[in-house]
């Protein structure tokens, strides 16, 4: 069986499977022994694949826990600037002298 066949046969193509079931009856190898020494051969890279996911997701959980570092920063900085705010000291100003000179302010102030 070649590569090319084997890879249809791998994705369930059912004339591959015909195909390996007729080739397969000669050398005597079952289906679980063909299986295991895929696996075998392909050992490495199932090995590689899972490093890599490994490293992915410790790459993520970095990344959300960084994220959630910045948001709990954000958010004690964002409490601190309305308690500033709230517990600022207010006056009244009159609005009467919107349109006025600074001088006539200034000469309504002094009286």
């Amino acid at each position: 069986m070649g590569r090319h066949a084997a890879k249809r046969w791998a994705a369930g193509d059912s004339r591959a499977k015909v195909k390996w079931k007729q080739s397969s009856a000669t050398p005597g190898l079952s289906l679980s022994e063909v299986t295991a020494q895929t696996v075998d051969c392909k050992l490495y890279t199932f090995e590689r694949l899972d490093n890599m996911l490994a490293s992915s997701e410790a790459r993520r959980n970095n990344a959300l826990r960084e994220i959630d570092r910045h948001r709990e920063t954000l958010g004690a900085a964002a409490r601190r600037a309305v308690e500033d705010a709230e517990d600022v000291e207010y006056r009244e100003v009159n609005t009467d002298v919107i349109g006025k000179s600074r001088e006539a302010v200034a000469q309504s102030e002094n009286e």
